[in-house]
């Protein structure tokens, strides 16, 4: 990356050709602005997670292709790339590093070639981003949500944060979702993790990008505002230290009604939703519940049009409107039964 001096001042060439100052350099809006489509926006994020997250992280994230294998190479060798590009801060030379490996021949072939190259390099510099010594966050293993197998990823801020700055380099990405499109991506309980529904444009939104790994907490200390057409990033609600997840809130029926199966931070300490204790009236001596459901909204109201409004976030109130639909992940036993067993329905 180039340095040079503007009117005494230090500046630097950012990687999508930008010459932004170090204090004012926005990543949210890095790349061309072009509107992608859901496949388009789904694959660049399933390869650019592959070749920086995943080697970072040392696990396999989310990818929104349910039959995605990781390319079998020297997984030491991307590892080398990014803890290079945390050491050097070189954006340029890491990408066409990750352009020439053998990870990239092989994840393009897998995805038939079909990604655009400028979109995907767009999409991998906003993941390198995070990694910026000046992002003041960092992507984290995170082992709390059964629904994610206990193997996530979480935000974590790695510097302190004031109320109401912005979270400039945690950037999300939107692409609209036709009903066609909803049926034809979404599998229920597999990629359906980063859907938001707009209840404005009726329709389903996906979101993708650094901003998806943020958790959701019903006492969330950032929100989502929108950075133009097509992208998001996160603003304080109050102050934030180094160490502390950044977390936003999805909406107070998107785990169930009144969120009675999450399992955030908040709900832990407060003993509600997933933690909360059962009722005594539930239980007697030697019989119990023979089931217990596992609930995920299928369409949450809680994002309406976050691109369109920069007011526009996760949160109770706009969860309120809009048909709130459900789906059962998961069926589980409850207590002993002579005759019953676990049993789990899978989606189809």
């Amino acid at each position: 990356m180039t340095m040079y001096f503007q009117d005494g001042a230090p500046k630097r060439v950012a990687p999508w050709g930008m010459v932004i100052s170090r204090v004012e350099r926005r990543h949210a809006g890095g790349g061309s602005g072009k509107t992608l489509s859901p496949q388009e926006l789904s694959d660049c994020d399933d390869i650019a997670t592959a070749l920086t997250v995943d080697p970072y992280l040392g696990f396999n994230t989310h990818k929104m292709c349910i039959r995605y294998r990781p390319p079998r190479c020297n997984k030491d060798v991307l590892r080398n790339m990014i803890f290079s590009f945390i050491k050097d801060q070189n954006y340029e030379e890491t990408y066409e590093r990750l352009e020439r490996s053998e990870a990239m021949h092989q994840l393009m072939a897998f995805y038939k070639h079909r990604v655009n190259r400028d979109d995907l390099r767009d999409h991998i510099m906003r993941f390198l981003g995070v990694l910026d010594v000046e992002s003041g966050i960092s992507i984290m293993g995170c082992s709390r949500y059964s629904l994610e197998d206990n193997a996530g990823a979480r935000v974590c801020s790695t510097k302190a944060w004031g109320r109401n700055e912005e979270i400039q380099f945690l950037v999300g990405c939107i692409a609209e979702l036709s009903e066609e499109e909803e049926n034809h991506f979404l599998h229920p309980g597999k990629n359906d993790f980063s859907v938001m529904y707009s209840t404005r444009k009726k329709c389903g939104q996906l979101w993708l990008g650094p901003a998806a790994y943020i958790n959701h907490d019903c006492n969330a200390n950032c929100t989502f505002v929108a950075t133009g057409r097509n992208t998001a990033t996160v603003r304080t609600l109050r102050e934030i230290e180094p160490g502390d997840e950044v977390t936003c809130n999805y909406g107070g029926d998107f785990f169930g009604d009144n969120n009675c199966y999450c399992e955030c931070e908040t709900c832990e300490r407060r003993q509600t939703g997933a933690f909360a204790k059962k009722d005594a009236d539930q239980q007697s001596e030697g019989y119990s519940c023979a089931t217990r459901l596992t609930l995920r909204m299928k369409r949450s109201p809680a994002g309406d049009d976050v691109s369109e409004s920069a007011s526009s976030h996760f949160s109770d109130d706009s969860a309120t409107s809009g048909e709130v639909q459900y789906e059962v992940l998961r069926v589980e036993g409850v207590g002993e039964l002579p005759t019953a067993t676990p049993t789990e329905i899978r989606p189809e």
